[in-house]
């Protein structure tokens, strides 16, 4: 596996959470809560707590410290049936990347400008 440090990162990443406040979103209206504003705090604090834990934050495992990240993979196959045979290449973010820093824009994109929808995003599983 190759490991990049590579400016598209800070692509995938917003966009990925983007689809983390699309995510929590769809379950608090599934929960009951109907008030778009507060659906939105919500989204917001959670998107900026989760922001600063993988820009600062640190925790113990088995008496190490570990600083969690997002990673992603590019993958040189199309055919994606068999996860276990591709030579994927890792995106780690760069120095610039700071995810506490996209979060109230990201929450005002998708609530604001999109009205909650992310259908534009191509997702799919293996």
């Amino acid at each position: 596996m190759k490991t990049e440090v590579n400016i598209t990162y800070e692509d995938f990443a917003e966009t990925y959470q983007l689809l983390e406040i699309a995510r929590l979103n769809e379950v608090l209206q599934r929960h009951g809560i109907a008030d778009v504003e507060i659906r939105k705090a919500i989204c917001a604090d959670m998107a900026w707590r989760n922001g600063g834990f993988l820009d600062f934050s640190w925790f113990e495992e088995n008496g190490q410290k570990v600083y969690p990240t997002l990673c992603s993979l590019q993958r040189d196959k199309t055919d994606q049936t068999n996860v276990g045979e591709y030579n994927p290449t890792l995106l780690v973010p760069t120095s610039l990347f700071a995810f506490h820093e996209q979060a109230a824009d990201n929450t005002s994109w998708y609530f604001d400008e999109r009205q909650e929808d992310v259908s534009e995003i191509k997702m799919g599983v293996i």
